[in-house]
């Protein structure tokens, strides 16, 4: 069992021939003064500034990248649905027909359904109004303010 074990292993070595360099500080160094003086130990890698990364330390200029890429992407939103609605539209071809002349007023009076009944209604409405005053000054002396 533990030859078939070791075969297997060996084998898997064969085929993962990637080895990845790490590094470990020793022990009791790794504080940040000792960290110092192991950097002529580690290799120096020289990385460029890609216009992907984010300096989270920046704040402003990351919150303005933020909110010029809202913008963008709102414009573009905008761009979209202008073009869907322009391909929607270019296939209408109705156009109305619009009467030019407007129609000349008819010296008939209007006629006015309910209006009658409404101001036979305010009448009544006011005339109550008058005779509680009235009745108000009569018995008890006061007018009433309404």
């Amino acid at each position: 069992m533990q030859r078939l074990i070791r075969a297997k292993e060996e084998e898997l070595e064969q085929e993962c021939t990637f080895r990845p360099q790490t590094y470990r500080p020793p022990k009791g160094l790794e504080n940040e003064s000792s960290q110092q003086s192991l950097n002529c130990l580690q290799p120096q890698v020289s990385y460029e500034k890609s216009r992907y990364s984010i300096d989270v330390r920046d704040t402003e200029t990351l919150i303005e990248r933020m909110k010029e890429k809202q913008r963008s992407k709102i414009e573009q939103a905008a761009q979209e649905r202008r073009r869907k609605e322009y391909e929607e539209l270019k296939e209408c071809t109705f156009t109305p027909q619009i009467l030019r002349q407007t129609p000349r007023p008819s010296s008939a009076p209007v006629l006015v359904r309910g209006l009658g009944r409404h101001l036979e209604l305010r009448e009544l409405a006011q005339r109550q109004v008058k005779r509680r005053r009235r009745k108000s000054l009569c018995v008890w002396g006061v007018e009433l303010q309404v």
